[in-house]
C-alpha cells in the first residue's frame, strides 16, 4: 500500500504534475502512516511545497512534521538540514545557524552537518 502510494507520487512529480504528488503524499500518510515509506514521503512532499511550488512555509512545516513524528527516521538530519536551508536561503542566517547547531549536536558525522558547517564558515569538519 505504502510503496504503491509513494511511487505514484514520484511519478506525478516526474511528469511535473507536483501538486497531485503532493495529493499522493498526503494519501499515503492519511491511509498508511506507520509505513516504512511515511518519513520519505514527507521529505518529497516538503521539497516539492518548499521548491517546484514556491510555497517555503508549506515546506518547513512538512520537515517539522517528519522530525516530530519519525524522530528515529534516517531522514531527520536531511529535514533539519532544509528547514535552514529555508531559512538560510530567506535571510534569516540566525535561525539557519540555530537549525544547524541542532543538527549538528544531534547528528555529528552526518554528511549534512559537515554542509551547514560550510554555510556557517566553520573550517572543522
Amino acid at each position: 500500500g505504502g510503496r504503491i502510494l509513494f511511487n505514484i507520487g514520484q511519478c506525478l512529480t516526474g511528469m511535473k504534475k507536483y501538486a497531485e504528488s503532493v495529493a499522493a503524499f498526503d494519501n499515503l500518510l492519511v491511509k498508511f502512516p506507520t509505513t516504512s515509506f511515511a518519513d520519505k514521503a514527507l521529505l518529497r512532499k516538503g521539497s516539492l511545497q518548499a521548491g517546484l511550488l514556491k510555497t517555503p512555509p508549506l515546506g518547513v512545516a512538512t520537515w517539522q512534521n517528519l522530525i516530530r513524528k519519525y524522530p528515529k527516521s534516517d531522514l531527520v538530519p536531511v529535514a533539519r538540514f532544509l528547514v535552514g536551508m529555508v531559512d538560510w536561503i530567506g535571510g534569516q542566517k540566525g535561525r539557519a545557524k540555530d537549525t544547524w547547531r541542532i543538527l549538528i549536536h544531534d547528528f555529528p558525522q552526518h554528511p549534512r552537518s559537515a554542509q551547514a558547517q560550510l554555510y556557517m564558515g566553520d573550517k572543522r569538519l
